[in-house]
């Protein structure tokens, strides 16, 4: 007997139909060269991206002189805008999104100065602007 078993019965159970059911969906993409060839190729991609957005907001915090320990976080910060930029859901909601991202990453302790440049430089959109499209 198991520990999920004895915390419940039917855990062993549920589990043995998940990796059954990941199994075979595994198989399946694993079988297929055009897919993975596909997903292979978004995924460098997006890691391309990725590098650009990180290297744009390095070469930022390096002319502000924003300490490189802080770095990370700043870069995170451009990716997650990146990310929400190609949603694709318009000017007004990014800058939503941006306006909530900023007061989010201000309150654990980065400048609000340069997340506004981030936004205005790399996605042209000022956090908390009102845009009427």
């Amino acid at each position: 007997m198991s520990l999920h078993d004895c915390v419940d019965p039917k855990a062993g159970r549920r589990m043995e139909k998940w990796v059954v059911k990941w199994s075979r969906g595994q198989a399946e993409f694993l079988a297929d060269p055009e897919r993975r060839a596909a997903a292979a190729e978004r995924r460098r991609q997006t890691m391309q991206m990725k590098a650009a957005v990180y290297e744009q907001v390095a070469r930022m915090l390096e002319a502000a002189g924003v300490a490189r320990i802080q770095w990370p976080f700043y870069q995170q910060f451009a990716w997650d805008m990146w990310r929400q930029r190609f949603k694709d859901l318009g000017l007004a909601h990014l800058a939503l999104e941006a306006d909530i991202a900023v007061n989010g990453w201000v309150a654990r302790g980065l400048g609000r100065s340069m997340l506004e440049s981030i936004c205005m430089q790399l996605f042209g959109v000022r956090p908390g602007e009102d845009v009427r499209e």
